[in-house]
């Protein structure tokens, strides 16, 4: 038997040869539904033969037969493969098919076949709209994070009774400004936080997560990589310690902010602003004279610190420091941060 007549997946679909090796055979679990769904421009004889076996089918499940070779098949071997017993052929089709019936047809069919399906870059609005009101919050959840949601589903999804529906639709790239200012009132703080976290997220919602009253809300803000100076100038005086820490290590802080938090009265703020990776040359001239080895020690770590820095760490009082200095390495994009950054401790 010829390599091309072997056990051949389509999409994912197994099909086994027929005994005289001209076709194809596929085991469907649902030849009525089958024969019922009217998608694809597959006609003539193959379409024809296709509906004649099903029709004349008396059980539910039934072999199917496939015409010729599989490649390049019109549109029905996509109802044959959304019809199959095998899920990994269904779940493989969910995430690419265009067609509009079949994707209304996956979208009620197994939990993984619906996740895929969730992630399909040409879902229809109305498919979109059956999997967003799908009875498992886990279905909704993937929804959520579709970045082709349209705005009226991220409105209905921000008004879901499960919060972890919420906090998926809140670090979606994608979300409109006024959902992410409806998400900036959530009553749940690990939403507002997950929202605080998106990249995406417009200033003035910055602005007000800024002065949330969690202030775990806070620390994830404090960490997005998209401040705008107003806000990082709102969080620079923060009275939580770990919020004005993870402002510290933000590769986005801007030269004030850094001029600020190299003055802090933490010595985790310092430290962590030491091992910043766009720490600026002046706040370095300023942690390298820091009262605290610490401070020294994780700005010695830091391969970004300057030549005029490097040498006065050479000739640091501490032994330590001037251990790091000697052996840590310099201009590289990675360097082992020290084991009092990872405690994440403030002090």
């Amino acid at each position: 038997m010829s390599e091309q007549n072997e056990t051949f997946r389509y999409h994912g679909c197994p099909l086994r040869p027929t005994a005289d090796g001209r076709g194809f055979v596929c085991r469907v679990h649902d030849a009525a539904v089958l024969g019922g769904l009217q998608v694809g421009s597959g006609t003539g004889a193959d379409c024809a033969d296709l509906r004649r076996r099903l029709r004349d089918t008396g059980d539910n499940c039934a072999d199917v037969i496939i015409s010729g070779q599989p490649s390049g098949a019109p549109g029905w071997v996509e109802r044959l493969v959304a019809t199959s017993a095998s899920w990994e052929g269904r779940t493989e089709l969910a995430s690419f098919t265009r067609a509009p019936a079949i994707q209304s047809w996956l979208a009620h069919d197994a939990m993984a076949v619906r996740e895929a399906l969730t992630q399909n870059p040409h879902l229809t609005a109305e498919v979109q709209a059956i999997l967003a009101h799908d009875r498992y919050d886990m279905t909704r959840g993937w929804v959520a994070r579709n970045t082709a949601l349209p705005r009226e589903l991220q409105t209905s999804l921000a008004h879901d009774t499960c919060v972890n529906v919420r906090r998926d639709l809140a670090g979606n790239l994608t979300l409109t400004a006024d959902v992410q200012t409806l998400m900036a009132r959530d009553t749940d703080r690990q939403v507002r936080g997950e929202l605080g976290a998106n990249r995406t997220l417009r200033p003035a919602v910055q602005a007000r997560l800024a002065r949330d009253g969690e202030v775990w809300v806070r620390r994830r803000l404090a960490q997005n990589p998209a401040l705008s100076p107003t806000v990082q100038a709102i969080l620079v005086q923060d009275t939580d310690g770990q919020v004005r820490a993870r402002l510290a290590s933000n590769a986005a802080l801007e030269a004030d902010g850094q001029a600020v938090l190299a003055c802090d009265g933490s010595v985790m703020v310092r430290s962590r602003l030491a091992y910043n990776a766009r720490v600026q040359e002046a706040v370095q001239a300023v942690l390298v004279r820091d009262s605290k080895p610490i401070v020294r020690r994780c700005l010695a770590y830091n391969p970004v610190r300057r030549p005029g820095v490097q040498a006065t760490l050479a000739g640091d009082r501490s032994a330590a420091v001037r251990h790091v200095a000697e052996t840590a390495p310099r201009a590289c994009p990675v360097s082992p941060a020290p084991e009092e950054l990872k405690s994440g401790v403030t002090r």
